[in-house]
């Protein structure tokens, strides 16, 4: 028979607190080993080895710890700094994956660092990780080949303040495990193969925040001949460049791949010598995803543009002379200039923003099947297609759809304007404003027109159907 008396029970109580504190602080203890975000933070300088490459980051003789209790740099907020080596490096990150706050590099030589195999995970306990480098010459490299880079906080990347040395990635270098934002705040970033940027992060190109009006520091993204690659959404401003390096081999550029929506001011062009960017041998854009991609600045890109989905806005202008087409579930938009031919396959032109502008086009518009938005306003404002050279050929049916601002009433507005035209006629109004109004296209020889009138009051119509009436009546009597 159990033994209840107080003494017993006390005990019994104390046993029992004393296996759930053991159970407690050996479940804490499996925590800890098994969570690396738990792990001691570790920062340290790379400290010339002798010996070969590759050499093993693990290896604690490689590394002078300037803080934390481990033998390598390691930790969340880790920092693991290269000071000018002496030679170039390839560092092996091995089997055990390596998460690290910051890498920092300089070189006062033409030198390279290359950081290889296995697992890299970039964590900071606040703000966002980081990759810097500086150089007091040109040439010097840090590259990323073979692999794994893997956190969800994004990058921000810090180089020389010129175009004379990069940051490589290759296409080995494995980005399915990281998401998050990549700024490139200044200098080159040079991706060596096919898709060795992260394809589901946006770039931010001279800057780390989403406003191009407030980022004038140069930043290139520097591709290669049929090296082509995919981006989220583009995000840069003025001292921002993506340039394609090669003299002899296109290269294209898929943007919005994530469904996000960026604004960038920078130029999109052709790398000559001596310049960020020119104009030759050239970059195809492709706009993919949901987001809207807005082009403010000025782009000499003579490649192809397609707009394959979401919209790609363009308030700038795209003077390369390259053609545009814009495909079943895409949309061309905005109030800028663009030199090359456009063809509507299927998409739209939607111009509905919220104000009335002018979209100038200056080789020609093709209008296959689709669609066109335009917005009317007092005054007789509308939004304009203005076909400054070539012409207008509408060869399919494409729908017409008016968006009615404040104050609009019953005129004529033009909605596209060129030198000549044909096959308008396949034009078709969609939808309309609704109100006390009827609305009509016309064509004519340059252009498109909608006519808008006001339909009669009830009271008005009703006396216009009487003297309608008694006119009727009176040329009776008169026959009689």
């Amino acid at each position: 028979m159990l033994n209840t008396k107080g003494y017993n029970m006390k005990n019994a109580l104390i046993t029992e607190k004393a296996i759930i504190a053991s159970a407690g602080l050996a479940a804490a203890v499996a925590c800890f080993a098994g969570n690396a975000a738990w792990a001691a933070t570790t920062s340290g300088t790379w400290a010339n080895p002798s010996g070969t490459n590759p050499f093993a980051w693990t290896t604690g003789g490689n590394w002078t710890i300037t803080s934390g209790s481990g033998s390598y740099p390691s930790g969340t907020d880790g920092v693991a700094t290269f000071t000018n080596p002496g030679s170039s490096y390839t560092i092996d990150i091995g089997s055990t994956p390596i998460t690290i706050g910051s890498v920092v590099a300089g070189f006062n030589a033409n030198k390279g660092l290359t950081i290889t195999g296995g697992a890299l995970n970039f964590a900071t306990s606040t703000g966002t990780p980081s990759l810097t480098w500086s150089s007091t010459v040109s040439g010097p490299v840090i590259s990323f080949s073979g692999l794994t880079v893997t956190g969800n906080q994004g990058l921000t990347i810090t180089g020389s303040p010129n175009f004379n040395t990069s940051f490589r990635t290759y296409g080995n270098t494995n980005w399915s495990g990281f998401s998050g934002t990549v700024a490139l705040t200044q200098g080159n970033w040079d991706p060596q193969q096919a898709n060795a940027a992260p394809t589901q992060s946006d770039l931010i190109l001279g800057g780390t925040d989403a406003n191009p009006s407030t980022d004038t520091a140069k930043a290139r993204f520097g591709l290669f001949g049929g090296r082509n690659q995919t981006i989220g959404a583009l995000i840069g401003g003025s001292g921002a460049y993506l340039s394609n390096n090669s003299s002899s081999t296109a290269t294209t550029i898929t943007i919005g791949n994530n469904g996000d929506s960026g604004n960038f001011a920078g130029n999109i062009g052709q790398h000559t010598a001596g310049q960020p960017t020119g104009t030759g041998v050239d970059i195809n854009v492709v706009k993919s995803g949901t987001g809207t991609e807005t082009f403010s600045g000025t782009d000499t890109y003579t490649g192809t543009t397609t707009v394959n989905a979401g919209t790609l806005a363009i308030t700038g202008g795209l003077t390369g002379g390259g053609a545009v087409t814009v495909n079943t579930g895409g949309a061309l938009a905005g109030t800028g200039t663009i030199s090359g031919a456009v063809t509507v396959n299927g998409g739209a032109i939607n111009l509905v923003d919220g104000s009335t502008g002018t979209l100038t086009l200056g080789n020609g518009l093709t209008l296959s099947s689709g669609s066109l938005a335009f917005e009317i306003a007092s005054g007789g404002a509308s939004d304009l297609i203005n076909v400054t050279g070539g012409s207008v050929s509408a060869t399919g049916a494409v729908a017409v759809n008016i968006t009615g601002l404040a104050g609009f009433g019953a005129g004529t507005y033009n909605l596209i304007s060129a030198a000549s035209s044909s096959g308008l006629s396949n034009l078709a109004l969609g939808t309309t404003p609704g109100g006390s109004f009827n609305y009509s296209l016309q064509s004519n020889a340059s252009g498109e027109q909608l006519v808008v009138s006001a339909v009669p009051e009830p009271a008005t119509l009703a006396l216009v159907m009487v003297a309608a009436g008694g006119l009727l009546l009176l040329r009776r009597k008169a026959r009689a």
